[in-house]
């Protein structure tokens, strides 16, 4: 988790590596965002339209709930 510079906003960061050989488009992160139990208290998304072959793409999520303390992935999807 990470909060803008005015702490108004918080994000969920992380990276996602390609490790293929080939692009992959339309890559979308699906996370979690948990509380400090660890209860699953909303979701939070990023995208982007390309990731080269062997980059890292950082996302970069915003997250809506101010009681969150961590994210975790839920899910990664490649449009078709």
């Amino acid at each position: 988790m990470e909060k803008s510079a005015d702490g108004r906003l918080i994000y969920a960061v992380g990276t996602v590596r390609n490790s293929s050989d080939h692009e992959r488009f339309g890559v979308k992160v699906d996370l979690d965002v948990l509380d400090h139990e660890g209860d699953k208290i909303g979701s939070a998304t990023d995208y982007t339209q390309v990731l080269e072959p062997e980059k890292e793409w950082k996302f970069r999520a915003l997250v809506t709930d101010r009681k969150a303390a961590q994210a975790k992935l839920a899910d990664i999807k490649e449009e078709n």
